[in-house]
């Protein structure tokens, strides 16, 4: 561990609370900091911002060592949120041509400051309520038919998420290939994360979602080259529309998986690497036999800032799952579960779980170590709002 750097030469002006460590939100290695310090770098080459230094746009620049360079043409008004009319310099944040590493950086504070978050619930029953047809590829409404994508991303803004995610998880070229449509493969993904970022205005994160290409590898269905290639467009897609971060997410093959996250890392955005866990006699396997264990060890030098799980077969098993997160990995913890496991109901698979059920079980999550808590399939808007309102009963979020 780096000696942190002194603010003189008389060591005896330093105090114990001038000294103090942060997790890199890249690997979650502990970094010391000195309380002045902007920045300090960890070892595996990520510059870690100091969480309690408050610096507007133009410091951040010069102490990241960046050229503050602005466009003075682009100074003029903004309306704040108390109505009242402000001047913009061409110091604004709003024009600094560094605002995505600003914004990049305030992303990874957050993650790194270990406080629990909400993120959100399902998203294809959400658009099948407002008209998606059975076997149709939701991902192109993000283009053809955008009204009821925003809805569903301002319903989950509205019950409390502060991470919400995008229509893009089937967005691959690979994927979206089965439907014809993979000639607009970058069109569709930067506008499902704009899409999410109109809805999530100030009031949350955006993290764009990116998941399996529906193809096996170990089948010589696909090539590696291919599949990186087209995980590459869809994550180069997501940054180009803003995204705060991308969600590689219900990945059960640890192969595809660190593919996705290779070509997730390499945008620079920060980078959740979420399993499906079912199987094995305790159900902390993946259905390819991947263990929570094994995901830390294989992608946590690739840089991913957020390990979890999503999907699976309720709530009850991820507590485990989180736990052995929590046992391998000093970073945060992302859970999205399922509401139970469907049940037949007139012919249709139903999730039967109340939203208040869910949220009393969600305290068992944080209490194993999850600091990012949302829902999979059978949750929705309502199931987010009951998280909020029990996690505030029970302290963990202010009133």
């Amino acid at each position: 561990m780096e000696t942190p750097r002194c603010p003189g030469q008389n060591l005896r002006f330093w105090k114990p609370e001038d000294i103090f460590e942060v997790a890199c939100p890249a690997c979650g290695r502990a970094i010391e900091f000195f309380k002045d310090d902007a920045f300090r770098p960890c070892t595996c080459g990520v510059r870690v911002r100091n969480p309690r230094k408050d610096m507007g746009c133009a410091e951040w620049c010069k102490s990241a060592n960046e050229c503050l360079d602005v466009k003075a043409a682009d100074a003029g008004t903004a309306d704040d949120d108390d109505g009242s009319t402000r001047t913009l310099s061409t110091q604004d944040s709003a024009f600094c041509i560094h605002k995505e590493n600003l914004a990049m950086s305030d992303a990874r504070a957050r993650l790194a400051s270990k406080k629990l978050m909400l993120s959100d619930g399902a998203w294809g029953t959400q658009l099948q309520q407002r008209g998606l047809k059975p076997g149709q590829e939701p991902d192109s409404w993000n283009l053809d038919n955008p009204g009821p994508v925003k809805e569903v991303a301002s319903a989950y803004v509205g019950a409390g998420s502060d991470v919400i995610l995008t229509n893009t998880f089937g967005a691959s070229r690979i994927q979206l290939s089965r439907h014809g449509q993979e000639s607009r493969t970058a069109d569709i993904n930067t506008a499902g994360v704009q899409i999410s970022k109109q809805a999530a205005g100030a009031k949350a994160a955006v993290f764009a979602s990116i998941g399996p290409c529906g193809k096996m590898m170990m089948m010589g269905e696909v090539s590696a080259d291919e599949v990186l290639a087209a995980f590459a467009e869809q994550a180069n897609a997501i940054k180009a529309g803003g995204a705060d971060g991308i969600v590689v997410e219900t990945m059960t093959d640890l192969a595809e998986a660190e593919l996705a996250v290779k070509a997730a890392v390499a945008t620079g955005l920060p980078v959740v690497a979420s399993f499906t866990f079912d199987s094995g006699p305790d159900h902390t396997r993946t259905m390819m036999g991947v263990t929570p264990e094994q995901v830390v060890e294989k992608l946590g030098p690739l840089g991913v800032a957020v390990v979890g799980a999503n999907c699976g077969i309720g709530i009850d098993n991820y507590i485990t799952v989180a736990g052995k997160y929590r046992a391998a990995w000093k970073g945060p913890v992302w859970i999205k579960a399922n509401a139970g496991q469907p049940v037949m109901v007139d012919g249709k698979a139903t999730y039967t779980m109340k939203p208040e059920v869910f949220a009393e079980q969600a305290l068992k999550l944080v209490d194993a170590g999850a600091t990012i808590v949302g829902g999979c399939c059978g949750t929705s808007p309502a199931f987010i709002a009951a998280l909020k309102k029990r996690f505030t009963a029970a302290g963990l979020f202010k009133a």
